[in-house]
């Protein structure tokens, strides 16, 4: 029988930590588990170990998970994020569901010129992009789920330092911006990078950023490669938000793994 997934944070084996409301309801309510049933838990920090529920509280709806031995690390998280322009209807609920299963480290949702859906900071549709990582993370075992960063405009994740992208080389550049036209991966840098970055102590964080289904207008490329961001190019001029964030995620995963693990 396969065991349903939990992420606690900062669980170690050995430890009986308390799991809130909405663990009770899936694990007890919709699964029907009981009380020395096996589950198996993601730190947030690499770490997957086997679980056990200890006990269940119905009137505080709460359980309580004993944490055993690690059962193995969780796949790696890739040394990438996507800035991506929001699109209508549930595009990037798609995107977040498969870049989140091909490794990708953060997603920042983006503003553009061309937007036509323009989620607030804080929302409920933000919110649920965060519970669409989380439940992925679990069905894939990831270390932690994909980070849903809060909407951005346009300069302002350009101007945002904590969202730069980082290069292991002072001449390279500082990330990448998609664009028709642009060179692929391997011409472009963003493969040798992520090669490079692979075999770093701590692996530096970039960046891809990703237009509307209109595209970037003239002034927004012009301020992307002001700002450093170089060119790269997609299988096709034109490609669905969530297709391109998919590419790019699986384009670094390639990048990322030993040639043995292909």
């Amino acid at each position: 029988m396969r065991l349903p997934r939990l992420v606690i944070p900062h669980a170690v084996p050995g430890a009986a930590v308390e799991a809130g409301p909405e663990a009770y309801l899936h694990l007890i309510r919709v699964l029907r588990r009981n009380a020395g049933d096996r589950v198996l838990v993601l730190n947030g920090a690499g770490g997957l170990f086997l679980g056990r529920i200890a006990s269940f509280d119905e009137a505080s709806r709460s359980l309580r998970i004993e944490v055993r031995e690690e059962v193995r690390q969780a796949p790696p998280i890739l040394p990438l994020g996507v800035a991506a322009a929001v699109p209508k209807g549930e595009g990037l609920e798609v995107g977040i569901r498969m870049a989140s299963e091909t490794g990708l480290a953060r997603l920042q949702p983006l503003i553009t010129a061309r937007t036509v859906a323009r989620p607030l900071a804080g929302s409920g549709k933000v919110r649920r992009w965060r519970r669409i990582a989380e439940e992925s993370a679990k069905q894939c075992q990831r270390a932690r789920p994909l980070e849903v960063l809060e909407p951005l405009s346009w300069k302002e994740f350009l101007r945002a330092d904590p969202h730069r992208p980082l290069s292991p080389e002072p001449a390279g550049p500082s990330g990448w911006v998609a664009l028709p036209g642009g060179p692929p991966p391997r011409q472009s840098g963003l493969f040798t990078a992520l090669q490079k970055a692979r075999e770093l102590p701590e692996s530096p964080s970039f960046w891809v950023a990703i237009g509307p289904e209109g595209g970037f207008t003239p002034e927004e490329v012009g301020q992307a490669l002001a700002a450093g961001l170089a060119p790269l190019g997609l299988p096709a001029p034109v490609l669905r938000t969530a297709t391109a964030i998919v590419y790019v995620s699986a384009v670094a995963s390639l990048a990322c793994v030993e040639p043995s693990e292909i």
